[in-house]
């Protein structure tokens, strides 16, 4: 196979594979399994880098007397905007997640500080005081793990 057969046929092979990990993101975040997605993460990192390494030595290489075979850049071409649309959709996937996250931590915020009502701080025993004089009520805490 020639080197720009080559350098094509690598650079088709990292595209669809990315396809399948653009899509199987896709897939966790709809079923709100976000942890699942680590290893995914490393997976798609180091097939970017890969891609875009490829996507290089091809461009790289064009001034070459050495076309690629044209069914092979037809598959390309097409590999090509499936993976732009697969990027597309990736892209408005992780947009609603995080959104979504937002949107619950703001609920959470808000039903926090209802909760919480106003306070004129801490008194003596570690209790927050209230500024409209009702009994003094233990110091509310949350915490929230905003990895996603």
């Amino acid at each position: 196979m020639k080197s720009r057969n080559k350098d094509a046929a690598e650079l088709l092979t990292l595209t669809t594979r990315l396809i399948d990990v653009l899509k199987g993101e896709i897939d966790m975040l709809r079923q709100m399994e976000p942890n699942r997605m680590q290893e995914l993460q490393r997976d798609k990192m180091v097939l970017a880098a890969a891609y875009e390494s490829a996507v290089t030595r091809l461009k790289g290489s064009e001034d070459d007397e050495d076309p690629v075979d044209p069914e092979l850049r037809h598959d390309l071409k097409a590999a090509t905007e499936v993976f732009h649309k697969a990027l597309r959709a990736n892209e408005r996937a992780l947009s609603a997640a995080r959104e979504a996250s937002q949107r619950l931590l703001s609920h959470i915020v808000a039903e926090v500080e209802r909760q919480s009502g106003q306070s004129a701080g801490y008194i003596a025993s570690g209790a927050v005081a209230s500024l409209a004089g009702g009994r003094p009520t233990a110091p509310l805490s949350i915490s929230v793990d905003q990895s996603l």
